[in-house]
Parts: structure tokens; C-alpha cells; sequence
């Protein structure tokens, strides 16, 4: 039969090797948790978005789609107003819930931010007539036009 003493020495043991454990499992819960908060996009405020449609920094001219070579014609106008613009993005509703995005960052190296006050045609490839395109600047819905057909 083992003394009652010896069976204390082993719960201490246990007690330490369920401590560490529960150390190492809180610390790789907290470093995956704020490896995906730095690496997420952040959001605006839903003031700053206000700023960005209320300022018209960047409008929609003519949006249509050409059916003799595919391509999507979207018009784009900076306005004059000095207003802070890191991206520019497309999204083009291909119906059924599928969609195809265009977009343009500081980060890009493939294109350019409108300059204040130009006006840009872009020729984006689409398979298929979308219905509608959404522009957003700096991640904020700016707003929604129907696609045309190109004449």
C-alpha cells in the first residue's frame, strides 16, 4: 500500500502541469486573437463615411457595358475637394449573388488615385452585362448606378 504522504506529492505535480497548460492555451488564444484584430482592416466611423459622401470627393459618370469587346466603361470624377482618399473600389452585381470587384489603393502599384478636379475612364473585363456597379471610397458605399448598355 503507497502512504498517503507520497499521493500529496503527485497532486502537487498534476496542479503544476494543469497550470502550465492552462498558461500556454490563454496565451495562444490571446496571440491568434490579436494577430486577427492587426490584420484586419479597420473600419470607419459611420461619421467619417458621412464626411466622404457628403463631400464628393469622387462621383460615377456613365457606367455601360460593351458587348463587342466585353469590357465594363465606368466614368470616374475627383471632385475639387481636398478630401484624404487612400482606395477607390468597384463592385459590379453580376446577379445571383455574385459580384466582381475592381480596386485601387495607395498600396497599388498598377494604378492611380484620381488627382483633384480629373475625370478617368477605366475599361474593366467582365464576362457577362452586370446590373449594377457600387463605388466606394475609403471602404464607404458612395453610391449605386444601374449599368447601361454602351451606344
Amino acid at each position: 500500500m503507497i502512504p498517503l504522504r507520497d499521493k500529496q506529492g503527485v497532486t502537487e505535480v498534476v496542479v503544476v502541469v494543469l497550470t502550465i497548460l492552462i498558461v500556454l492555451v490563454s496565451a495562444s488564444a490571446i496571440f491568434v486573437y490579436v494577430r486577427d484584430f492587426v490584420s484586419s482592416p479597420q473600419l470607419l466611423s459611420p461619421s467619417e463615411c458621412l464626411d466622404v459622401q457628403s463631400s464628393n470627393a469622387v462621383s460615377l459618370g456613365r457606367v455601360c457595358y460593351n458587348e463587342l469587346n466585353g469590357d465594363l466603361e465606368v466614368v470616374l470624377k475627383r471632385g475639387v475637394a481636398n478630401a484624404a482618399i487612400s482606395s477607390i473600389k468597384l463592385s459590379s452585381d453580376l446577379g445571383e449573388g455574385a459580384s466582381s470587384v475592381w480596386e485601387c489603393a495607395n498600396s497599388c502599384g498598377t494604378c492611380n488615385i484620381l488627382t483633384s478636379g480629373s475625370t478617368s475612364t477605366y475599361y474593366l473585363s467582365a464576362e457577362s452585362k452586370p446590373t449594377s456597379v457600387t463605388l466606394y471610397v475609403n471602404d464607404c458605399e458612395v453610391l449605386r448606378s444601374k449599368v447601361l448598355e454602351c451606344s
